[in-house]
């Protein structure tokens, strides 16, 4: 037996008697099922007109569905000066007048199997429940009427006993009474759209929509346990009004000034007045969707507008780091307004005014100035962006994945809808159509789904592999495709951003940064506090170079035209006295302050993070606990005929090219750093002379004295637009030593890789890392510190600008991860 609890909200006597179904894991998967499963016989049997009821159908965005179509009609009706009535009809407790009776009446005319039947039949006969206060509870007693909410079978059976209401207005003489969106004789009339017990009547005449509610209260009565709501019932009408007095018999014009006005059908339900929505001044809303009495969008902008400042400034208020804001933004903001943005159809001038909006408040808690480009804050974090979202391409996503609903619906009244937006769309010259655009992603979908299965067959012309794997269902796949043409719209949005930014001279230096990899900045790892708000705001404004430096201040008007660089030489007699600092010369190019070993602080800071790693790494390559296989190349002969052969058993392993090559033919490898505070075995002071005698000193040197190879690592921490510089003079630099050790028959090779100052991690140490071997995951926390230990350091040394002194400082550690200082100690 399932107990059901009532809540009464501690009143005496309950008004109104919800039972909730209280049903085990085991339960709720099994009625499940079975809701499936009437539903695919009432569908399959053609029971539940698609058109019509469209609510608790798996796969049928029902809301979407009937706005757009009631939207196209009251659009349709007032374009072409047609009349048009429509009733809101809302019902009292639908869900808790259902009798059981009714339902098993329900089952039985639409030809349910009786097992299915008498399942539900034994489930709601033998339920029993009471109702608890405060201050007293009731006896045990049966329940005989309404639906469980919560039950997983609830769903369907209301649809199957609601259904029988609605059949009655599918009779031809009160199909004919609705409103024909195409005027001719063969089209489709739009009578009643139903979600649920939300029902919509629509008419051309009051007379004949005063009809249908006639006959929808007569299938009410015929129940005897479901009443209309006339209080939450509306209705609006719209009509031509030529006559001076602006009336036409007893109906007069809500707006005088208007020849097309809505005005007052003068409706009735069950002898109650039905309230005309031009009365009260406030719209009514239909499914989300606001209807106004004059059909304007004037409300839904100005709620739109509303609605955002008043989100942002409660944001705003939070007492929550600026991150943590931004974050609410992105998850919070722009969700409460994304029903909004894809129901409504509004001018793209208003959505870059809220645009406009939003990108202030996050410009505020970044911290960037002004005149900072918008473009960083919108675009992707793989093209080095920080992916907030942007509500103009938030609207046009929102919109076309409407329209993708619409054009991929089961309904085919709602599809020849599609049909019709998208010519008249064709017809009009209008800035941005969604139609056009969803019609052009579609169609490139199209073409590259065939061009890969050109390259995937290796078939000749015109052949066709027989297909071995089940197709997707059709939903699955239509889902998929909205998801990508969702992904095309916001791409082609970034692709425009970095087209703008190549333009910018200065603030979009950072687009044109092919050689490094996004930061990752994702908000599970700020939730896991491994970057701070003043960090944060230190690398956004470095990539786009508008730190407070002594030449931004200038060219904002906040410094004087004498500002120079304070920092000292080590003699103590004299300073840089660069006029104007940029930023990149606190954080790359002052030779004071690489003098000073501000530089070298944060390039043996980024050290320590590889050798932490390095050094257990290449220990579990020499115990083999490593697998590292190097590619071979089988050996071919050539016979005398000037054929070939090729032995199986004979195979020759080519000579080394990359990191993994040579790390797979040794186990004796050695590793050493250069210029790490600690005295331990992995440390050396010069270059071993049996190898190359130079004053040259790698960062990380790697040797294999067996096979005699080795390996040297340098280190560079340059500015992020002069990686691919740094990274050839480092190659260059050391390109004698290799011919060096060759006469002493040593295989040296060199490995440059680069940490940008900003915090950025170049291609090159993303290479490297892959070469060592490394799993996956192992790249990413590696590639994640030495993210937070440049950028951390950078940091510093910009606050430390204005000291002319630099004192000596350990190493800086990653802000998370194992990790412990090694001086004094064998890493």
């Amino acid at each position: 037996m399932i107990i059901l609890i009532a809540k009464s909200d501690q009143l005496d006597q309950p008004k109104e008697f919800r039972p909730i179904a209280l049903l085990n894991t085991s339960g709720k998967i099994f009625f499940s099922l079975l809701n499936s499963r009437l539903e695919r016989y009432m569908l399959t049997n053609g029971y539940i007109n698609l058109s019509v009821q469209k609510a608790f159908l798996s796969g049928m965005p029902g809301c979407v569905e009937h706005t757009a179509k009631l939207d196209e009609a009251l659009r349709i009706a007032k374009s072409t000066r047609r009349p048009i009535c429509v009733s809101f009809i809302d019902l009292e407790n639908a869900y808790g007048s259902v009798k059981h009776n009714m339902i098993q009446f329900a089952l039985d005319w639409y030809h349910v199997p009786k097992p299915i039947s008498l399942i539900f039949y034994n489930y709601y006969e033998g339920q029993m429940a009471r109702i608890s206060t405060t201050d007293w509870t009731t006896d045990w007693f049966r329940i005989l009427i309404g639906v469980f909410q919560g039950c997983t079978g609830s769903t369907g059976l209301f649809d199957v006993a609601f259904n029988i209401l609605l059949d009655a207005l599918h009779a031809p003489e009160y199909q004919q009474l609705g409103f024909r969106v195409v005027p001719t004789p063969e089209a489709n009339p739009m009578t009643v759209a139903a979600y649920a017990d939300d029902v919509t009547l629509v008419s051309e005449l009051p007379e004949q929509n005063q009809r249908l509610i006639d006959r929808f209260q007569e299938m009410l009565t015929w129940s005897r346990t479901m009443h209309l709501k006339p209080v939450k019932c509306r209705t609006l009408a719209l009509r031509p009004f030529v006559h001076p007095s602006r009336c036409i018999g007893k109906y007069t014009a809500a707006q005088p000034v208007l020849q097309y006005s809505s005005y007052d059908p003068l409706l009735t339900a069950n002898g109650t007045p039905i309230c005309f929505i031009g009365v009260d001044g406030a719209p009514f809303k239909f499914l989300g969707m606001l209807v106004a009495g004059d059909l304007s969008d004037d409300h839904a902008s100005s709620l739109l507008v509303s609605r955002l400042n008043d989100l942002l400034e409660f944001v705003q208020k939070q007492r929550l780091s600026d991150w943590m804001k931004l974050w609410l933004y992105n998850f919070y903001v722009a969700t409460k307004l994304q029903w909004m943005l894809t129901i409504y159809s509004l001018p793209l001038t208003l959505l870059e005014q809220i645009e406009a909006t939003c990108t202030r408040y996050l410009k505020k808690w970044l911290g960037l100035p002004p005149s900072a480009a918008v473009d960083i804050l919108y675009l992707a974090r793989a093209k080095l962006g920080l992916q907030a979202h942007n509500m103009v391409v938030l609207y046009k996503r929102m919109q076309i994945t409407r329209l993708h609903l619409l054009k991929s619906s089961r309904d085919p009244e709602v599809r020849r809808l599609y049909e019709r937006l998208r010519d008249k769309e064709r017809d009009h010259r209008l800035k941005w159509s969604a139609t056009a655009e969803l019609e052009h992603h579609s169609a490139f979908l199209i073409n590259q789904q065939q061009l890969n299965e050109q390259v995937r067959s290796r078939g000749c012309l015109g052949y066709k592999r027989r297909s071995t794997v089940e197709p997707r269902p059709a939903s699955t796949s239509t889902a998929r495709e909205r998801k990508a043409i969702s992904e095309l719209v916001a791409t082609a949005a970034d692709d425009e951003r970095l087209a703008h930014l190549r333009t910018l001279q200065m603030q979009g230096q950072w687009s044109r940064w092919d050689a490094v990899a996004s930061q990752d900045l994702s908000w599970r790892r700020m939730f896991a506090a491994s970057i701070s708000d003043e960090v944060l705001k230190f690398v956004v404004n470095a990539q786009l170079l508008t730190l407070p430096s002594e030449d931004n201040k200038r060219r904002w008007g906040y410094a004087s035209a004498t500002s120079m660089c304070r920092i000292e030489l080590p003699d103590g007699n004299s300073t840089c006295s660069t006029p104007h600092p940029t930023a990149l010369h606190v954080l790359t190019g002052c030779k004071a302050a690489l003098e000073q070993g501000r530089y070298t602080w944060r390039h043996n800071s980024v050290l320590l993070v590889l050798k932490q790693q390095l050094v257990p790494w290449i220990d579990k390559i020499n115990r083999n606990a490593v697998q590292l296989t190097a590619p071979t190349t089988a050996l071919r002969f050539r016979r005398e005929d000037g054929t070939w052969y090729q032995s199986g058993n004979e195979l020759r392993a080519r000579a080394p090219v990359s990191l993994l090559d040579y790390l797979s033919r040794a186990r004796d490898w050695e590793v050493f750093f250069d210029d790490l505070p600690g005295n331990d075995r992995h440390s050396y002071s010069s270059f071993p002379p049996d190898i190359v005698s130079t004053s040259l000193r790698p960062d990380v040197l790697i040797i294999s004295r067996q096979h005699r190879y080795a390996l040297c690592l340098e280190l560079t921490c340059p500015a992020e637009e002069r990686i691919t510089t740094a990274h050839s003079l480092k190659r260059d630099k050391y390109a004698d030593l290799t011919a060096s050790a060759k006469e002493q028959h040593w295989d040296l090779s060199t490995w440059p890789f680069e940490v940008g100052c900003r915090g950025f991690v170049a291609l090159s140490t993303i290479t490297m890392l892959k070469q060592f071997g490394f799993p996956r995951p192992q790249q990413l926390q590696i590639k994640q510190q030495l993210e937070d230990v440049a950028r951390r350091c950078s940091y510093y040394i910009f606050c430390c600008r204005r000291q002319a002194q630099w004192d000596s400082k350990r190493p800086l550690l990653p802000s998370s991860g194992p990790f412990k200082f090694t001086e004094d100690s064998d890493a």
